[in-house]
């Protein structure tokens, strides 16, 4: 885990380590407006991102993947 400012540039830092589909999974707290703009940015490289902190319950989860 890594606090929520530092989450882009450890996406950042391992990027260079990943390939399409693979998964990463976010477990911390983000910002859900920030997960979406990481889902469709890593989507966009065919890298599935995952929110599944406390605040994908309120629903940015599923529209992260949408």
């Amino acid at each position: 885990m890594v606090p929520a400012a530092g989450v882009d540039g450890t996406i950042a830092d391992l990027l260079p380590h990943l390939e399409a589909g693979d998964t990463l999974i976010d477990g911390g707290n983000s910002y859900y407006i920030d997960d979406i703009r990481r889902a469709k940015e890593l989507a966009a490289k065919k890298i599935h991102y995952v929110d599944v902190g406390p605040a994908a319950a309120s629903g940015a989860w599923s529209a992260a993947i949408a």
